[in-house]
């Protein structure tokens, strides 16, 4: 149940991404969210593996 005290649910926030990362911002905080890329494709006769 939301509720109207509940600050985080109704704060404005602004997603921003880039070639590695999302980062979420706020007035109440920021979150970074990061990932591997992919280095290196092999192929074999039967598969491309990364």
């Amino acid at each position: 149940m939301l509720s109207s005290k509940n600050k985080l649910c109704f704060a404005k926030a602004q997603l921003t991404v880039d070639e590695n990362v999302f980062v979420t911002s706020s007035q109440y905080g920021k979150s970074e969210l990061k990932w591997d890329a992919v280095q290196k494709l092999s192929r074999t006769k039967w598969a491309v593996l990364c």
